[in-house]
């Protein structure tokens, strides 16, 4: 993912977190945030002790921390 792209993610993820309190909610409000900007086929998985394996459109992939919570989003072709 573009590094401005990744910039966007993690604002748009904290933003999240300030307005939403269960994983479900953190993960729609960031699908939603890029589906908006971007278009369809985002998907967004948030919580703790998961894995995954995916697949994804080339540059639209990311795996990010914020706490101990796991915050993934990936746009699927």
């Amino acid at each position: 993912m573009p590094v401005d792209m990744q910039n966007e993610v993690i604002a748009v993820a904290k933003a999240a977190y300030d307005r939403n309190t269960t994983f479900g909610d953190l993960a729609a409000h960031i699908k939603k945030e890029f589906e908006n900007k971007y278009g369809p086929s985002w998907h967004c998985i948030v919580g703790q002790g998961f894995g995954s394996m995916v697949t994804h459109d080339r540059s639209s992939f990311m795996y990010l921390y914020i706490g101990v919570d796991g915050v993934l989003l990936y746009r699927h072709s």
